[in-house]
């Protein structure tokens, strides 16, 4: 089971900011297992599921959050890698949807919604690659 994550600033918009940082080890597929550390102060949407898929997905909320934090800060332009010699790449789309399905595991969901979602990335989240930097804020 993963940690749980530390949040807060729940605002109108849906966002939410991580408190405390937060580390990761997951399969990257071509990469094999990698390491993810999220820094304290990252922002996210949460897990933008479409409506029509809240109704098919098992995980609990905490479990879907967990996930909307890894995915979201695999796709900011300055996410990297941790290899396991202690270097770095750059994180690529189809590595961080990958990312987000092993994380349904890591966070106690199961691979059945882990792929529901990978699915779901696959088909809508192209426009969020890349688009902010990890010390991003709302405005």
């Amino acid at each position: 089971m993963s940690p749980r994550p530390r949040v807060e600033n729940w605002s109108q918009r849906g966002l939410v900011r991580l408190t405390e940082n937060l580390s990761g080890a997951f399969n990257a597929g071509p990469y094999g297992t990698l390491m993810l550390h999220l820094g304290a102060g990252l922002w996210s949407d949460g897990a933008s599921v479409p409506n029509i898929l809240w109704g098919v997905l098992d995980a609990t909320p905490l479990q879907l959050l967990t996930m909307a934090l890894f995915h979201d800060g695999g796709y900011r332009k300055d996410a990297v890698w941790t290899l396991p010699n202690g270097s770095t790449r750059p994180i690529e789309r189809s590595a961080a949807d990958d990312m987000a399905e092993a994380v349904a595991g890591w966070s106690g969901a199961s691979w059945y919604d882990g792929r529901k979602i990978r699915y779901g990335l696959g088909a809508g989240a192209s426009g969020s690659f890349h688009k902010k930097d990890l010390l991003w804020e709302p405005t």
